[in-house]
């Protein structure tokens, strides 16, 4: 069912800021505190509970009042800087172990999503990380359901089973349906600043550009933390991953340089050659990640 819920977001309209609903932001951010109390509620570690709780609240309603103000409040713009860069290490150090750290991660990054959302992407990530919890149970459950008399220490120097390359090729496919699931070609050529209205009061193309980067990236980064995990829960050789990577960026490069123009409209020239740059970089960014 998360699979079609997924599916639909690539058919609605593109995020170029026309269009606004900062309501859903805020309502995503109720439902992202909701999930974090109900994952968490059974751990020794109230305080990492908490915090998370308030700082995705506290996201969703920065968004919401400063979508409905004149301004920038410096009171928001304080607590919005604060969120964006300290939630992160503030959540490493809580976390006790390595599967509360992954799920703190990713919480603490939907909720420097919310503070760059406009629309309906904060829904797409919330969508995405429920997706994501499943995606964990099912792939760390697998090696186990395929050979259960295999323990993870002696799997680590056997043969490659296929599961692992099946792993990955989800892992790649979700890394790029998570960039083009909210129309991110139409947002970067249509940039509209008031996805970063909660973080600058002037016009600065540097800062706005680079806080555009990073909410391009942050669903690509989710998805290789998460990948990360599997690969050390299940024991994959490091050598597999950087391998199988390899094999489908260069087949990703080679059909999209033969798909590059230098005839026709400038914007059937510069959609071909956007096309290239993306997937170069998106598996350089994996390569560097993994």
């Amino acid at each position: 069912s998360l699979l079609v819920v997924l599916g639909i977001f690539s058919w609605l309209p593109p995020i170029d800021g026309r269009q606004q609903l900062t309501e859903l932001v805020f309502f995503v951010a109720i439902l992202h505190s909701t999930v974090i109390y109900m994952n968490f509620e059974n751990t020794e570690n109230k305080i990492l509970n908490l915090f998370l709780v308030i700082v995705n609240i506290i996201s969703g309603f920065c968004v919401f009042y400063t979508s409905k103000v004149d301004g920038l409040n410096p009171l928001i713009q304080m607590f919005v800087w604060l969120i964006f860069l300290l939630s992160l290490p503030v959540v490493i150090m809580l976390s006790p172990d390595l599967k509360t750290r992954l799920f703190a991660v990713i919480f603490s990054l939907e909720a420097i999503y919310s503070l760059l959302s406009l629309s309906y992407e904060s829904l797409f990530l919330f969508t995405l990380s429920l997706f994501i919890m499943v995606w964990i149970k099912d792939e760390t459950r697998s090696v186990s359901v395929i050979n259960p008399e295999i323990t993870m220490s002696t799997r680590s120097r056997e043969e490659t089973s296929n599961s692992d390359v099946l792993s990955f090729i989800r892992f790649f496919f979700l890394v790029f349906y998570s960039f083009f699931g909210t129309g991110n070609i139409a947002s970067l050529n249509s940039f509209d600043p008031g996805s970063i209205r909660c973080f600058v009061a002037v016009f600065n193309p540097f800062l706005m550009g680079g806080l555009l980067l990073i909410k391009v990236l942050i669903p690509i980064f989710v998805f290789g933390v998460v990948y990360a995990y599997i690969v050390q829960t299940n024991k994959t050789k490091p050598e597999l991953v950087q391998a199988l990577l390899q094999l489908f960026s260069d087949f990703l490069t080679l059909h999209f340089f033969h798909l590059v123009q230098d005839s026709g409209s400038w914007l059937d020239i510069g959609s071909s050659l956007s096309h290239f740059i993306i997937v170069e970089g998106t598996s350089l960014f994996l390569a560097l990640l993994l």
